[in-house]
This record gives C-alpha cells, structure tokens and sequence, in this order.
C-alpha cells in the first residue's frame, strides 16, 4: 500500500493545476480583468476545499506565467495582471535556444510571416491602415541620422504591417521573434560599417514608402513580391555581418 504520505505529495501538484487552470480561464476570458485581487488566501482553501500549499502552488504557476503578481505588504494578495507576450517570447527563445536555432532560420520565419500579412493587408486594407503606416514611416525617416535608434524603431513599421492585417495568430507570432530580431537587427548594426549601416536603412525606408504605395492601390502581387526582396536582401546582409549565428548567441 502506497503510504498516505506519497499519496499527497504525487496528488497535490496536479490539484494545483487544475486550480491554476480555472483561474487561468477566468483571467483570459476578463472574468477577472487587470488590477483585481484574487480572494485572499484562506478564501481560496475553502472554495476550492483544498489545503494552502496545494493554493500557493497553483498561484506560483500563474505567476511564472506572468497571469498575476503575489503582492507583500499595503494590500497583500495576488493581483491579476494584462496577459503579455512577454512570458510567451521568454519561452520561444528558450526554445529556439535549445534547438540550435540559427539567426537565419529565424529570419526566414519572419519573412514567410510578414509577407502573408502584406497580401492580406494589400488585400482588406482601410484608408486608415494606409494613413497609419505613412505617419509610422514620416517617424522612422526622422531617426536616418540616428542609426543605434533606427535599428530598433524601424521593426515597428513590420510590426504594424502584420497587426494591421488582423489575423491575431500572425501578430501573436511575430511579436514573440520580436526580441530575436531586434538582437539581430543590433547586432548587424554594431558590427557594419557606417556606409553599409547608412545605406541598409536608405533602402529599407525606400522599400517601405514602395510597399505602402502598393498596399494602397490593391496590388497584392507586386506588393508580396517587393516585401519577399527586400526581406530575403535584408536576411542576406544580416548573415553577411553577423555570420552564421545563433539564437543563443546573440539573445540573453
């Protein structure tokens, strides 16, 4: 007979997975919104009839997933926090890590990823989307001179190609290689010469002012075919300057 002992320490943690769980759908689902407190503690043990460290566990587990944040002193409690992208791109780059990822498979990823959102913006787009990507641009030409600062900003115009495309999977997925590419993005950068670095960026304002030109007439061909260029250009120069990294090299 297994003592009774083991038999807590083996049920426990799966208990606080499934508590974990429950509350977790509350969280997504805006049951409980961001800044609400879960019960306090001794509440929790009698709702869910279990014990406190069965409680504690599955609050751990939504905190490492960074669904609430255990508070100490003034109003103590585990404060629901806004799901973020944040803990899911933590685990994605550990994972990539892991793998022997290579900066160019990366790289390559985000480009299939981009184009299928630029052929459904050139696709579905709004007059707004339009306007919305001319001022994102005005803004990024206006850092030409400043180019440690380019290197990073200039990655929300490929952001906002795919966010304006509405499809949250794509958006989701590019936001979590985000981290990635901007180490890479500032690697190349540190490591290029300044003629290379000044004209890389010369080009890429150029590729993007053609690409939303595009976009507004409805051109989805030309529009797919102009982003897979510049983004296959721009992951040669990438392997160029950094060299045959890897995920693990360039991300902390």
């Amino acid at each position: 007979m297994v003592p009774v002992t083991d038999i807590v320490s083996i049920s426990s943690p799966k208990l606080a997975q499934v508590i974990a769980s429950q509350i977790r759908k509350r969280i997504v689902s805006g049951d409980l919104v961001a800044g609400e407190f879960l019960p306090f503690e001794a509440e929790l043990v009698t709702n869910y009839r279990t014990s406190k460290p069965t409680i504690r566990e599955a609050l751990r587990i939504l905190e490492t997933e960074g669904l609430i944040e255990v508070r100490r002193g003034g109003r103590a409690g585990a404060q629901v926090l806004e799901p973020s992208i944040t803990y899911a791109a933590r685990g994605v780059g550990v994972l990539l890590q892991h793998r022997g990822t290579s900066v160019a498979d990366v790289w390559e990823a985000r480009t299939i990823l981009e184009c299928d959102a630029v052929e459904i913006l050139a696709a579905s787009h709004r007059a707004a989307d339009v306007r919305s990507l001319r001022s994102t641009l005005a803004r990024i030409q206006s850092l030409l001179g400043q180019p440690k600062v380019f290197s990073v900003e200039a990655l929300e115009f490929h952001e906002e190609v795919v966010k304006l495309s509405r499809n949250k999977t794509l958006h989701v997925l590019t936001q979590a290689l985000h981290e990635i590419v901007a180490a890479e993005m500032l690697l190349a950068q540190q490591q290029g010469t300044v003629e290379e670095v000044t004209t890389g960026h010369l080009r890429a304002t150029r590729a993007q002012t053609k690409l939303i030109q595009l976009i507004a007439d409805g051109d989805t061909t030309r529009a797919v075919d102009l982003w897979r260029r510049h983004m296959n250009a721009v992951g040669d120069v990438l392997v160029r300057t950094v060299g045959p990294a890897y995920v693990i090299d360039i991300v902390e």
